[in-house]
């Protein structure tokens, strides 16, 4: 038995439920990832130093470009709303720093509400697995 110290076996444990887990679980991972940075980055109780809250709000952002990257090729309305909705966030952080915290909750409701749509997906398609994209997951949900 190998023994880990330093949160190591917590981090294989994550790193492997992301390798393993389905497209839609995903969505939901990346959408709660960047909540939890955008959270951190508000530094209400300034338990964080200031490289600590840059660096949660670069995270924030660069998983927000994931999720709107992720969308460059797909088609309908669905992908060019969520297209458009996922820009417009990235541009607002674009635009925040950390003490910008009016910016920071909007767009953290934004992402939140984003993720519970998804999670709402995930749990009214589980019933059907299939792969499928998280767009696939919204055409599937409205069907």
């Amino acid at each position: 038995m190998t023994a880990y110290s330093g949160g190591t076996a917590q981090r294989i444990y994550h790193e492997n439920q992301i390798l393993t887990a389905p497209v839609s679980e995903l969505a939901v991972l990346v959408h709660a990832g960047a909540c939890s940075s955008l959270r951190r980055a508000r530094n209400v109780e300034g338990r964080y130093s200031q490289a600590e809250v840059r660096a949660q709000l670069y995270r924030a952002k660069s998983l927000i470009y994931l999720l709107k990257d992720s969308l460059i090729l797909q088609e309908g309305p669905a992908a060019r709303k969520l297209y458009q909705v996922y820009d417009q966030v990235a541009s607002m952080l674009d635009a925040a720093d950390a003490l910008d915290h009016a910016r920071l909750d909007l767009v953290l409701d934004l992402m939140g509400n984003l993720q519970k749509a998804f999670e709402s997906v995930k749990r009214r398609t589980a019933a059907k697995p299939r792969t499928v994209g998280a767009l696939g997951l919204l055409a599937q949900a409205r069907g």
